[in-house]
């Protein structure tokens, strides 16, 4: 029932964590968590979540980038590439 303001949460904790650069492994972790439950919502309710889900995972490639792990990096931007109808 809550999970859209849970995923929500840790986006905020994703980025602000990203931002301070401070705890980036918290930063990834709370990001891919959000990404994770706001997979099943945007698929039950795209309309509503769609936009949510690409932030999420939005924000997981680029704490991957800082991280250095670029061949992750890019296995989640196929994956928003395969939200847009491309090939994923």
């Amino acid at each position: 029932m809550y999970t859209h303001v849970l995923a929500q949460s840790l986006m905020l904790l994703a980025r602000l964590r990203e931002e301070e650069r401070q705890n980036l492994p918290g930063s990834l972790s709370a990001a891919m968590q959000a990404a994770e439950l706001l997979t099943s919502l945007a698929a039950t309710h795209p309309e509503v979540f769609a936009a949510h889900l690409r932030a999420a995972l939005e924000q997981w490639a680029h704490v991957l980038d800082l991280l250095h792990r670029t061949r992750e990096a890019g296995e989640v931007r196929r994956r928003l590439k395969g939200m847009d109808g491309g090939p994923a």
